[in-house]
């Protein structure tokens, strides 16, 4: 991934420890409109230690209108333990989960496909090790 890519297990809850800066990100309100969100402090915010630092999960939400009423934690013991044969339709578990499931965090791409579809090349990806599922095998 690139620098300053979108990346989840990155960030910190509130605003304070070690994260890296990251470009900004998008969500779509609540009118159904596509808005912009710095991931960082404005230069101009009104405390002094946090101008121009990374914001946390939990502030990111606030703005985006997600952080539910009641308290959650940074990832849960289902998030953690990665269950899979749990429910899939999980969205309120934790602020990790919650904004994983984000467009603008899901739409991600990694810094080659980037880098590629960039310079107007399709950028096609199959599975690993399986040479039956690779296009070229078939001809």
């Amino acid at each position: 991934m690139a620098k300053n890519a979108l990346i989840i297990t990155k960030m910190n809850l509130g605003p304070e420890g070690k994260q890296p800066i990251m470009h900004d990100g998008w969500y779509i309100n609540e009118h159904e409109d596509k808005c912009k969100q710095s991931i960082i402090f404005p230069n101009d915010y009104s405390v002094e230690n946090l101008r121009e630092k990374p914001k946390g999960i939990k502030k990111i939400l606030e703005e985006r209108n997600l952080w539910p009423k009641e308290r959650i934690n940074l990832v849960c013991k289902k998030c953690l333990n990665k269950d899979v044969d749990d429910d899939l339709t999980r969205r309120n578990c934790c602020a990790r989960q919650i904004l994983s499931l984000q467009p603008d965090f899901l739409e991600q791409r990694s810094a080659l496909e980037e880098r590629i579809t960039g310079s107007g090349h399709i950028f096609e990806q199959y599975p690993k090790f399986h040479c039956e599922c690779n296009f070229i095998e078939r001809y």
